[in-house]
């Protein structure tokens, strides 16, 4: 006998549920989080948020100047980790950089409406990095969104 709560119709049970539950950035970052683990661990080990529900600014810049001016702590894949260079670096910026670049990008191609005021926090983000530890020391193509 079938049940609707058997196999993948309780992951998509479930995943409904945090959507109601939640709104549809966390069920797109949880889904995303199941596919591409270490980076989800890396953003929420240092806790960034944005959106209705994220974090102040100015508690989002310490993060993020944590992430580029202190080593990566807490992820145990070495290859990920490799990806990220070392502190202070133009390699560490550089991923830094296009991963919240590729977070705004994604969230422009979905109902901007619904992603409005993390996009928001992104760019704004962006732009912090930027004026903060790019302009006048780094020549790397800055990431569009």
């Amino acid at each position: 006998m079938y049940s609707p709560f058997s196999g993948l119709s309780v992951i998509w049970g479930i995943l409904f549920f945090l959507f109601i539950l939640s709104g549809f950035i966390y069920v797109r970052v949880l889904f995303r989080c199941l596919i591409h683990s270490y980076t989800c661990k890396l953003w929420g080990h240092y806790g960034y948020k944005v959106g209705m529900n994220g974090l102040l600014e100015s508690e989002r810049r310490e993060i993020l100047d944590t992430i580029f001016l202190r080593p990566l702590l807490h992820i145990d894949n070495a290859n990920y980790i490799s990806e990220w260079g070392q502190p202070k670096t133009d390699e560490r910026l550089r991923k830094l950089a296009e991963s919240i670049a590729a977070f705004t990008r994604n969230a422009k191609r979905r109902n901007m409406n619904s992603f409005s005021k993390a996009i928001q926090d992104w760019e704004s983000d962006l732009a912090y990095l930027k004026r903060t530890y790019y302009n006048n020391r780094f020549s790397f193509s800055w990431p569009r969104t």
